[in-house]
Protein backbone atom coordinates (compact mmCIF):
# COMPACT_ATOMS: atom_id res chain seq x y z
CA UNK A 1 0.00 0.00 0.00
CA UNK A 2 2.50 2.52 0.71
CA UNK A 3 4.69 2.01 -2.74
CA UNK A 4 1.39 2.55 -4.24
CA UNK A 5 0.97 5.51 -2.48
CA UNK A 6 4.61 6.61 -2.94
CA UNK A 7 4.52 6.05 -7.23
CA UNK A 8 1.01 7.24 -7.78
CA UNK A 9 0.79 10.48 -6.16
CA UNK A 10 1.36 13.89 -6.07
CA UNK A 11 3.95 16.13 -4.50
CA UNK A 12 2.38 19.18 -3.13
CA UNK A 13 4.31 21.86 -0.65
CA UNK A 14 1.96 23.79 1.68
CA UNK A 15 2.99 27.20 1.97
CA UNK A 16 3.34 28.73 6.07
CA UNK A 17 -0.22 29.75 7.21
CA UNK A 18 -0.40 33.64 8.02
CA UNK A 19 -0.42 34.80 11.25
CA UNK A 20 1.99 31.65 12.76
CA UNK A 21 5.45 33.71 14.37
CA UNK A 22 7.56 30.66 13.23
CA UNK A 23 5.30 28.94 10.94
CA UNK A 24 7.05 27.02 8.29
CA UNK A 25 5.53 25.31 5.03
CA UNK A 26 5.28 21.31 4.68
CA UNK A 27 5.38 18.96 1.62
CA UNK A 28 2.04 16.53 1.40
CA UNK A 29 1.39 13.47 -0.72
CA UNK A 30 -1.95 14.09 -2.80
CA UNK A 31 -4.08 11.61 -4.90
CA UNK A 32 -6.23 11.90 -8.03
CA UNK A 33 -7.91 9.05 -8.69
CA UNK A 34 -8.05 10.04 -12.94
CA UNK A 35 -4.64 11.73 -12.87
CA UNK A 36 -2.70 8.76 -11.20
CA UNK A 37 -3.12 6.62 -14.33
CA UNK A 38 -1.69 9.61 -16.74
CA UNK A 39 1.55 7.76 -18.43
CA UNK A 40 4.67 9.86 -17.66
CA UNK A 41 6.75 10.94 -20.95
CA UNK A 42 9.94 13.20 -21.08
CA UNK A 43 8.00 14.93 -24.16
CA UNK A 44 4.36 15.65 -22.50
CA UNK A 45 1.81 17.47 -24.22
CA UNK A 46 0.26 18.49 -21.05
CA UNK A 47 1.53 20.24 -17.95
CA UNK A 48 -0.69 19.94 -14.27
CA UNK A 49 -1.24 22.26 -11.57
CA UNK A 50 -2.14 21.80 -8.16
CA UNK A 51 -4.21 24.44 -6.22
CA UNK A 52 -3.29 25.58 -2.98
CA UNK A 53 -5.14 24.25 0.17
CA UNK A 54 -7.73 26.94 0.49
CA UNK A 55 -9.00 26.04 -2.95
CA UNK A 56 -9.03 22.60 -1.94
CA UNK A 57 -5.90 21.79 -4.01
CA UNK A 58 -8.06 21.36 -7.18
CA UNK A 59 -6.19 19.53 -9.77
CA UNK A 60 -5.79 21.53 -13.25
CA UNK A 61 -4.36 20.13 -15.82
CA UNK A 62 -4.08 21.82 -20.14
CA UNK A 63 -2.79 20.80 -23.55
CA UNK A 64 0.40 22.20 -24.31
CA UNK A 65 0.20 21.60 -27.96
CA UNK A 66 -2.18 19.71 -29.88
CA UNK A 67 -3.18 16.64 -28.96
CA UNK A 68 -4.20 13.99 -31.83
CA UNK A 69 -7.57 11.59 -31.59
CA UNK A 70 -6.17 8.56 -30.50
CA UNK A 71 -3.09 10.12 -28.95
CA UNK A 72 -1.77 9.21 -25.40
CA UNK A 73 -2.44 12.26 -22.38
CA UNK A 74 0.90 12.50 -20.68
CA UNK A 75 3.05 14.37 -18.18
CA UNK A 76 6.38 13.76 -16.73
CA UNK A 77 7.01 13.06 -13.64
CA UNK A 78 10.71 14.43 -13.88
CA UNK A 79 13.23 17.22 -14.76
CA UNK A 80 12.84 17.40 -18.21
CA UNK A 81 15.89 19.82 -18.66
CA UNK A 82 18.34 16.79 -16.71
CA UNK A 83 19.97 14.33 -19.00
CA UNK A 84 18.66 10.88 -19.69
CA UNK A 85 21.19 8.86 -16.98
CA UNK A 86 19.91 11.10 -14.06
CA UNK A 87 16.19 10.83 -15.84
CA UNK A 88 16.17 6.94 -15.93
CA UNK A 89 17.40 7.32 -11.82
CA UNK A 90 14.97 8.96 -10.67
CA UNK A 91 12.09 7.60 -12.44
CA UNK A 92 13.48 4.05 -10.98
CA UNK A 93 13.99 5.31 -7.80
CA UNK A 94 10.95 7.01 -7.30
CA UNK A 95 8.13 5.40 -9.95
CA UNK A 96 10.06 1.80 -10.08
CA UNK A 97 10.19 1.65 -13.75
CA UNK A 98 12.85 2.78 -16.88
CA UNK A 99 10.93 5.16 -19.78
CA UNK A 100 10.78 4.30 -22.90
CA UNK A 101 9.70 6.84 -24.63
CA UNK A 102 11.72 8.38 -28.14
CA UNK A 103 13.95 10.66 -26.35
CA UNK A 104 15.06 8.86 -23.81
CA UNK A 105 15.60 6.00 -26.56
CA UNK A 106 17.69 8.43 -28.47
CA UNK A 107 21.32 9.12 -27.61
CA UNK A 108 21.39 12.37 -28.70
CA UNK A 109 18.02 13.24 -27.18
CA UNK A 110 15.72 14.69 -30.16
CA UNK A 111 19.47 16.40 -31.35
CA UNK A 112 19.04 18.97 -28.18
CA UNK A 113 23.08 17.20 -27.29
CA UNK A 114 21.61 17.21 -23.37
CA UNK A 115 23.46 14.19 -21.93
CA UNK A 116 26.59 14.85 -24.32
CA UNK A 117 30.49 15.37 -22.43
CA UNK A 118 33.21 16.99 -23.82
CA UNK A 119 36.05 14.06 -25.05
CA UNK A 120 38.98 14.50 -22.87
CA UNK A 121 40.61 12.31 -25.07
CA UNK A 122 41.21 15.62 -27.63
CA UNK A 123 39.57 17.86 -25.43
CA UNK A 124 42.96 19.72 -25.64
CA UNK A 125 42.65 19.92 -29.49
CA UNK A 126 41.06 23.50 -31.26
CA UNK A 127 38.22 21.80 -31.94
CA UNK A 128 36.78 19.05 -28.86
CA UNK A 129 34.50 16.43 -29.58
CA UNK A 130 31.43 15.16 -27.74
CA UNK A 131 30.93 11.76 -26.44
CA UNK A 132 27.43 10.14 -26.65
CA UNK A 133 26.21 6.90 -25.59
CA UNK A 134 26.66 3.89 -27.97
CA UNK A 135 24.55 1.45 -29.10
CA UNK A 136 25.33 -1.05 -26.99
CA UNK A 137 25.63 1.40 -24.00
CA UNK A 138 28.39 0.10 -22.57
CA UNK A 139 30.90 2.70 -23.83
CA UNK A 140 30.61 6.26 -24.90
CA UNK A 141 32.13 7.13 -27.80
CA UNK A 142 33.57 10.44 -28.89
CA UNK A 143 32.05 11.36 -32.52
CA UNK A 144 35.45 13.21 -33.50
CA UNK A 145 38.35 11.49 -32.51
CA UNK A 146 36.92 7.91 -32.04
CA UNK A 147 38.11 7.60 -28.28
CA UNK A 148 35.86 5.11 -26.48
CA UNK A 149 35.05 5.49 -22.31
CA UNK A 150 33.69 3.05 -19.93
CA UNK A 151 29.77 4.17 -19.49
CA UNK A 152 30.33 3.80 -15.78
CA UNK A 153 33.40 6.47 -15.98
CA UNK A 154 31.09 9.10 -17.92
CA UNK A 155 27.78 8.58 -15.67
CA UNK A 156 30.28 8.88 -11.95
CA UNK A 157 31.38 12.19 -13.58
CA UNK A 158 27.87 13.52 -14.58
CA UNK A 159 26.24 12.30 -11.50
CA UNK A 160 28.67 14.27 -9.55
CA UNK A 161 28.42 17.24 -11.57
CA UNK A 162 24.63 17.09 -11.33
CA UNK A 163 24.67 17.01 -7.42
CA UNK A 164 26.74 19.97 -7.71
CA UNK A 165 24.35 21.62 -9.97
CA UNK A 166 21.63 20.83 -7.76
CA UNK A 167 23.27 22.64 -4.62
CA UNK A 168 24.39 25.72 -7.24
CA UNK A 169 20.97 26.26 -8.27
CA UNK A 170 18.90 25.53 -4.93
CA UNK A 171 21.26 27.78 -2.45
CA UNK A 172 19.97 31.11 -2.57
CA UNK A 173 23.12 32.73 -0.99
CA UNK A 174 25.48 31.45 -3.79
CA UNK A 175 24.10 34.43 -6.65
CA UNK A 176 24.46 35.29 -10.51
CA UNK A 177 28.10 35.42 -9.83
CA UNK A 178 28.71 31.60 -8.43
CA UNK A 179 25.96 30.53 -11.58
CA UNK A 180 28.25 32.33 -14.10
CA UNK A 181 31.27 30.54 -12.21
CA UNK A 182 29.75 27.28 -12.51
CA UNK A 183 28.95 27.66 -15.90
CA UNK A 184 32.68 28.93 -16.71
CA UNK A 185 33.66 26.07 -15.33
CA UNK A 186 31.84 23.05 -16.51
CA UNK A 187 31.62 24.48 -20.19
CA UNK A 188 34.87 22.70 -20.81
CA UNK A 189 33.35 19.59 -19.65
CA UNK A 190 30.03 19.11 -20.39
CA UNK A 191 28.55 19.75 -23.98
CA UNK A 192 27.15 22.75 -24.80
CA UNK A 193 23.71 22.01 -24.57
CA UNK A 194 24.53 19.52 -21.55
CA UNK A 195 21.57 19.71 -19.08
CA UNK A 196 23.36 20.17 -16.25
CA UNK A 197 24.46 23.80 -17.89
CA UNK A 198 20.50 24.33 -19.48
CA UNK A 199 19.18 24.10 -15.86
CA UNK A 200 22.12 27.09 -14.46
CA UNK A 201 21.26 28.86 -17.78
CA UNK A 202 17.78 28.91 -17.08
CA UNK A 203 18.09 29.76 -13.13
CA UNK A 204 20.15 32.73 -14.52
CA UNK A 205 17.26 33.69 -17.01
CA UNK A 206 14.73 34.20 -14.39
CA UNK A 207 17.57 35.96 -11.78
CA UNK A 208 18.60 38.80 -14.21
CA UNK A 209 16.41 41.42 -13.58
CA UNK A 210 14.83 40.25 -10.86
CA UNK A 211 17.15 39.52 -7.80
CA UNK A 212 18.29 42.23 -5.70
CA UNK A 213 21.44 44.24 -6.86
CA UNK A 214 20.01 43.07 -10.49
CA UNK A 215 17.07 45.05 -10.87
CA UNK A 216 16.30 44.93 -14.74
CA UNK A 217 15.95 49.43 -14.72
CA UNK A 218 19.89 48.88 -12.43
CA UNK A 219 20.90 46.30 -15.65
CA UNK A 220 23.77 47.06 -17.82
CA UNK A 221 24.21 47.63 -20.91
CA UNK A 222 26.21 44.26 -20.79
CA UNK A 223 23.97 42.37 -18.76
CA UNK A 224 20.98 43.25 -20.85
CA UNK A 225 22.42 41.55 -23.49
CA UNK A 226 23.58 38.49 -21.69
CA UNK A 227 19.98 38.34 -20.56
CA UNK A 228 18.54 38.79 -23.85
CA UNK A 229 21.13 35.43 -25.19
CA UNK A 230 20.58 33.40 -22.13
CA UNK A 231 16.85 33.42 -22.80
CA UNK A 232 16.94 33.06 -26.67
CA UNK A 233 19.23 30.01 -26.26
CA UNK A 234 16.55 28.70 -23.37
CA UNK A 235 13.44 29.13 -25.82
CA UNK A 236 15.10 27.51 -28.91
CA UNK A 237 16.11 24.62 -26.16
CA UNK A 238 12.49 24.40 -24.92
CA UNK A 239 11.36 23.92 -28.52
CA UNK A 240 13.06 20.42 -28.90
CA UNK A 241 12.78 19.31 -25.03
CA UNK A 242 9.20 20.63 -24.04
CA UNK A 243 7.19 22.05 -27.26
CA UNK A 244 4.18 24.16 -26.62
CA UNK A 245 2.99 26.58 -24.57
CA UNK A 246 4.62 25.62 -21.47
CA UNK A 247 4.68 27.28 -18.10
CA UNK A 248 8.74 26.99 -18.24
CA UNK A 249 8.89 29.68 -21.44
CA UNK A 250 7.98 32.57 -18.58
CA UNK A 251 10.89 33.69 -17.83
Amino acid sequence: MLATCCTNTFSKYLEPQPGLEGAQGTTVRVSYLLAAMMSHSCIPNTEQAIHSLADGLKFELWATRPIARGEQITITYTELLAPTAVRQFELLNSKLFLCSCRRCADPSELGSGTSAVRCSSCLKSRKAGLLQESADSEVWQCDLCGAKFAATTVLNLVFKIYEQMEATVNNPAVGLPGLEAFLAKYSRVLGPQHGCLLRVRYSLCGQYGRVPGYELPNLSSAQLARKQKLCTEMLAMLDRLQPGRTGRRAM
